[in-house]
């Protein structure tokens, strides 16, 4: 959260009448947490050149710690593998500190290095060279979690079945409808799951959430059940006839009961950005999503 960050000189890019970026000057880095897709010898390949480079530079390198660390200037994680390997780090971490990625995996759009420039990348890390910049994530409302990177699927408890769901928005009932869920995505997150089930793509400049039913029935009753865009301040309530998990990311799995709370929050997921954004997230959808990738 923005009370509990890193101490260093912020920064808001305003165009128009609202923030659409906070951005933080990066420091040398002195700590690095490495988490890494174990399964996967070239990840391994990749943690072991970026240990090996990072310990000349006589930064402290810490591997796979178990343990949520302080949010301590000058320290970073870095992920090395997939989109999934980067989430199961910021939700160990609890997303004290800035994260970075290094893809390895198939798609990897959360990943901002690679291979080709993992040196480069690592040298403006142990430079300060780079910004951090806090993307909204999704809070689920009371809930003793991190907010998600991507999104937070609401589902039934019972695997399998479907549930009467009923939708307000500022205490406004706008829709009921039987479903397998809702998918509520971050800016970030709408390339992921709520991509893949027809909810539209967000440049990361659009503080908003995009709130997708899956497979609800019938098709249409008081507005059509299609992929709605609210803004940052908007909270939503979801009820259901039977009771509810909340699934985060992939990665954590919390029971909620019959009504949930779900909004965007502006407290959110610290990146380090060696490149500028958004032209870096245009050249990877291009590159990752517009090109046939062998699965």
């Amino acid at each position: 959260m923005l009370s509990s960050c890193i101490p260093v000189t912020l920064l808001l890019i305003i165009r128009g009448s609202a923030p659409l970026f906070y951005e933080m000057r990066g420091d040398p880095i002195a700590k690095a947490y490495i988490f890494v897709r174990e399964d996967n010898e070239s990840a391994l390949r990749l943690a072991n050149k970026t240990t090996e480079f990072l310990v000349e530079k006589g930064v402290e390198v810490i591997r796979e710690s178990e343990e949520a660390p302080k949010a301590d200037r000058g320290s970073v994680v870095i992920a090395i593998g997939g989109d999934g390997t980067l989430l199961k780090a910021y939700h160990t971490t609890r997303g004290r500190l800035p994260i970075i990625g290094v893809k390895d995996g198939t798609y990897g759009l959360l990943m901002e290095l690679n291979e080709r420039n993992l040196f480069f990348g690592l040298e403006r890390l142990c430079n300060g060279n780079y910004e951090v910049v806090i993307h909204p994530s999704v809070d689920l409302v009371g809930a003793d979690i991190s907010p998600a990177v991507n999104e937070v699927l609401l589902a039934c408890g019972i695997r399998g079945k479907a549930s009467k769901i009923s939708v307000f928005i500022e205490d406004i009932l706008i829709n009921k409808f039987i479903s397998d869920g809702l998918i509520f995505a971050s800016p970030l997150g709408t390339t992921a799951y709520s991509l893949s089930v027809g909810g539209p793509l967000l440049d990361p400049r659009v503080h908003a959430l995009v709130v997708t039913p899956l497979a609800a029935w019938p098709p249409s009753m008081t507005i059509p059940v299609n992929s709605v865009v609210l803004p940052p301040s908007t909270e939503v309530t979801v009820k259901s006839t039977r009771r509810l998990v909340a699934i985060v990311d992939g990665q954590v799995e919390v029971p909620v009961g019959t009504e949930a709370r779900v909004r965007l929050t502006r407290e959110g997921v610290r990146f380090a950005h060696v490149y500028r954004e958004p032209e870096s997230f245009y050249s990877r959808i291009v590159e990752r999503v517009g090109r046939k990738v062998n699965l």
